[in-house]
């Protein structure tokens, strides 16, 4: 990519913020990039690893669950309930989390991420298991596959960088 057509690109940034269904029902949702591609990260181990598109594709067909504060006892959403919409476009994984209003844990996550005292992520994943029926392949620091196993928000600062 050349410098003018960087320029031209929009600037993405792993994190999350807050916004209202815009469809008018007033539903509160969590959204933003669990990871972007093509750009160093700490990744489960490597000083810096990079992401290449379509690593998440084949674990985007499961469901997954996303927690908070990675604490499964805390389901903020699922895809399989459809509270949890993660994809691939160019960027990343980009996911919306539409919380339940009658939750209080998820109503006091999104006013904590409406303040911007809150909305780092990470998810846990692996892409390291020799695993032929899954395709993934041995270490590397560039990730091509990744089996992605849950997503989730922050309250507090990570002491790592793993914010991917």
């Amino acid at each position: 990519m050349n410098a003018n057509s960087m320029k031209n690109t929009p600037k993405k940034e792993i994190g999350l913020k807050v916004k209202e269904d815009p469809h008018g029902s007033g539903a509160k949702i969590i959204e933003g990039y669990f990871a972007l591609f093509d750009v160093e990260t700490e990744i489960q181990g490597f000083k810096s690893g990079v992401i290449k598109k379509g690593a998440f594709r084949r674990s985007l067909k499961y469901d997954i669950p996303a927690y908070l504060n990675n604490n499964y006892q805390f389901v903020i959403g699922s895809t399989k309930e459809g509270t949890l919409q993660l994809k691939e476009d160019d960027f990343g994984l980009w996911g919306s989390i539409k919380l339940n209003e009658n939750d209080p844990d998820a109503m006091y996550l999104y006013e904590m991420v409406q303040r911007g005292e809150a909305g780092q992520c990470i998810y846990s994943c692996s892409y390291d298991v020799k695993n032929p029926v899954a395709g993934i392949k041995e270490k590397s620091n560039v990730i091509k596959e990744i089996m992605l196993y849950n997503v989730s928000v922050y309250t507090f600062q990570l002491d790592t960088e793993l914010d991917a």
